[in-house]
Formats: structure tokens, sequence, C-alpha cells
């Protein structure tokens, strides 16, 4: 039951920080990641 909670926090956290820091590094995300990262985000599980 941890072991599922860690996981769907592991999905949720991660790809934020990984749009976070892309935007901090390259001031814009390129729109093909933002739409991989729009449809990774919708079928994440949680």
């Amino acid at each position: 039951m941890m072991k599922q909670k860690f996981l769907a926090l592991i999905w949720i956290i991660i790809p934020d920080l990984l749009v976070f820091a892309l935007n901090t590094k390259f001031g814009k995300i390129p729109p093909i990641l933002k739409f991989l990262y729009r449809k990774f985000h919708r079928t994440r599980p949680v």
C-alpha cells in the first residue's frame, strides 16, 4: 500500500519538477515536449 502511494507521488511530482527545470533552463518549453508532457500527464496512473 505504501509502495503504491510512493509511486503515485513520484508519477505526480517528477514530471512537474522536470517541466519546472526545463522552464528555468530554456525559458520556454519546446512545443513537442509540451505535447508529450500533456499526453503523459493525462495518462499517468494514480
